[in-house]
């Protein structure tokens, strides 16, 4: 049994390493990404949440669900 696992493990590391490298060589057109910007989004404390989601025509009602209570 565990050697049937560690054939899958590598078998699925091989696959994966392989798969990744065809993906890091495709090109991608600049003009996709060239307008992103960085922004802070969440609390500046960090944490765990689970959802958050504005009610459209109130924009200050929004809910938010987190971890832990």
């Amino acid at each position: 049994m565990y050697k049937n696992l560690m054939k899958q493990f590598f078998l699925s590391t091989v696959i994966f390493l392989f798969t990744s490298s065809l993906i890091a060589q495709s090109a991608v057109d600049e003009k996709y990404y060239s307008s992103l910007e960085w922004r802070e989004v969440g609390p500046w404390r960090g944490g765990r949440s689970c959802a958050v989601t504005g009610v459209p025509g109130s924009p200050n009602l929004f809910y938010f669900g987190s971890t832990g209570g």
